[in-house]
């Protein structure tokens, strides 16, 4: 009897431990991301940058933080990994930019990896005159671009919307 008691109370002090080391163990996403021109060449020397998302007590409050700055290889790659122990939720925005071409952009939900290509092209001018409410031009005026977009709708490549911000 003795015997028996002991087994059991190590085997069940065993499956314990088993479950709690389980419960203890990091989760780790990974964003695998190529950098591709017009053409689909690899695009070396891009700067990466992964902004996470942190949302507030109040709805629709959210901050930026935690900016992850990664350079492209030489065959336009690179990756982000993620530790998502404890978070319910993580959300972030990957912005990739280069010298002599647009941005391109696109967002993260961290608790499952991702693939994505972003294919740079060529900038285009945006010009155009402030106007006031009666239609006369505003001297000194700063114009930022913001694109925003939520829910569950896609762009014109069949991706999720995409937020960037361009100051």
């Amino acid at each position: 009897m003795c015997r028996g008691k002991k087994f059991l109370l190590v085997a069940i002090s065993l499956i314990c431990v088993a479950c709690i080391a389980t419960s203890q163990e990091a989760t780790q996403t990974v964003f695998t991301g190529r950098v591709v021109d017009a053409e689909g060449r690899p695009v070396a020397g891009a700067t990466v940058k992964l902004y996470n998302e942190n949302y507030g007590q109040e709805i629709y409050s959210f901050s930026i933080s935690d900016v992850i700055e990664k350079t492209s290889d030489a065959d336009g790659t690179f990756t982000f990994n993620k530790n998502t122990e404890g978070d319910e939720y993580l959300y972030g925005y990957i912005v990739v930019e280069k010298e002599g071409f647009a941005l391109d952009s696109t967002s993260w939900e961290m608790n499952e990896d991702k693939e994505f290509e972003f294919k740079l092209s060529q900038p285009k001018e945006l010009e155009g005159i402030v106007v006031d409410d009666n239609g006369q031009p505003v001297a000194g005026a700063q114009v930022s671009i913001l694109i925003f977009t939520a829910g569950e709708k896609q762009d014109f490549h069949g991706e999720p919307l995409r937020v960037l911000s361009v100051n």
